[in-house]
């Protein structure tokens, strides 16, 4: 009797312990670490929560198999472990995420000192099947009371820091409601675009990129539009970084591609051979077979890959810029072009320009606003398209608003150009089939005729 009692109370405690620790790494789960949370923000004498996501653990995946994967999630479980203080919690919340709870911690100055000596421990190199890898992270830190009352507060806010430091250049960011915003509005906002797509109030207007040596529209870029039923016409500033980070990334990319390709189908069967460029947002590239998707739903419109191209911002390539290199590859691949938008403000390096499969470079309207007046912009875009043209791209110049500007970027040797002074955004069928731009051209009154 003594010994059934015995085992019964040991297989309990085994139980009960399963069910609060991760089985792969030992480390408290969810919902200890909920539990553990709440009582500390019940004591009143503040904490942190911090979450980290590691970079680039699918690429570990796919390419090392899932042993090597939960060889590397054991041992980053290991180092958080033994780099935090010792009445710290650290948690595996799922996948590739991790959660600490620092007790104590109530400045953002103190927080990062204690997170930058964990992101410091986290990245020595180790060895999986062979392969030498060092492992990144992204940090994401929210503050009690500062930053939320409650742990679905913290978790949230810590959650919008993490993701500004993926695209940023700090992997360990804190809470900033200013840099953030209000997490109670993007879930409203994400809500009401989810709605917004099965109701078709979403739109694309088009402005086109002008071939300065014939004068004539080559490609024209889709910006998607959303007519709120409440706030009228929003411009993607309003919503997007309320999404871009979520799974509704997806099928809000898929919406566009698939509008556009066919918006394309229709002005080529109209006569018009014009290329559309489409953005992608970073979480895109990171989906599997993204290029497969694109080339799908354009094949659906009936359009060829070489009708279409697709643009991604220097700024997501430090997100992880392996998989970035990846998916444009894969684009490339299917024969549609790629370019790089925004081009001169972002992180991209030589290295960057040279692996990537690109077709364009798109350089940024902060520099070519200053092109008819300002010399230290005048050799900034004549190197950038001279570095360009170098490595066989073409170049497009964004934000031309006037006609110096226009004729200056010409004589240098620029490609094309977009902004303004040629048109602003309109639905496609505004656009103007016959008319063309020619070298000193002043710009119409109204800007919203468009030079084919």
């Amino acid at each position: 009797s003594w010994s059934s009692t015995r085992r019964l109370r040991r297989q309990a405690a085994e139980s009960a312990h399963a069910a609060l620790h991760d089985p792969l790494t030992g480390l408290p789960n969810r919902e200890l670490f909920r539990q553990q949370a709440e009582s500390a923000i019940r004591r009143s004498g503040g904490c942190a929560v911090a979450l980290v996501d590691l970079d680039r653990f699918k690429e570990v995946n796919d390419t090392l198999g899932h042993h090597a994967g939960d060889q590397l999630l054991r041992e980053v479980a290991r180092r958080l472990a033994a780099t935090v203080r010792a009445e710290d919690t650290v948690a595996r919340l799922g996948g590739d995420e991790f959660g600490l709870l620092l007790p104590g911690i109530v400045d953002s100055a103190a927080a990062l000192d204690l997170i930058h000596r964990v992101s410091e421990g986290l990245s020595t190199r180790l060895v999986l099947e062979g392969v030498p890898l060092t492992p990144e992270a992204s940090f994401g830190i929210a503050l009690h009371p500062a930053d939320g009352d409650t742990l679905e507060e913290l978790l949230t806010h810590a959650d919008a820091a993490m993701y500004e430091g993926k695209r940023g250049t700090s992997a360990v960011v804190v809470y900033d409601r200013a840099l953030t915003g209000s997490p109670s509005h993007h879930l409203s906002i994400q809500h009401d675009l989810r709605l917004a797509i099965e109701r078709d109030e979403l739109r694309l207007e088009y402005q086109p990129q002008v071939d300065l040596r014939t004068g004539r529209t080559a490609t024209v870029e889709a910006l998607l539009r959303w007519q709120h039923p409440s706030r009228g016409l929003l411009a993607p500033v309003e919503f997007l970084p309320a999404v871009e980070h979520t799974a509704l990334m997806g099928p809000l990319t898929e919406w566009v591609v698939a509008r556009a390709a066919a918006d394309c189908a229709a002005w080529t069967l109209d006569g018009r051979d014009w290329v559309v460029a489409v953005n992608v947002s970073a979480r895109n590239l990171h989906e599997p077979d993204f290029g497969g998707t694109v080339a799908q739903l354009a094949g659906q419109a009936g359009l060829r890959p070489g009708q279409m191209q697709i643009e991604v911002t220097e700024t997501a390539l430090p997100v992880d810029p392996d998989a970035a290199a990846a998916a444009l590859a894969t684009l490339a691949a299917y024969g549609f072009g790629t370019a790089l938008d925004d081009f001169g403000v972002g992180y991209a390096s030589l290295s960057h320009l040279r692996s990537l499969q690109l077709t364009e470079v798109k350089i940024d309207r902060a520099f070519v606003a200053g092109v008819a007046e300002v010399g230290e912009d005048r050799e900034v875009v004549a190197a950038l398209i001279q570095l360009a043209h170098g490595l066989g791209l073409s170049v497009c110049a964004e934000g031309v608003e006037t006609v110096e500007a226009a004729d200056w970027l010409r004589q240098v040797g620029c490609d094309r150009a977009q902004g303004y002074y040629f048109s602003r955004p309109v639905p496609w069928t505004d656009l103007a089939p016959d008319d063309h731009w020619s070298p000193g051209q002043p710009a119409t009154d109204s800007r919203t005729k468009v030079m084919s």
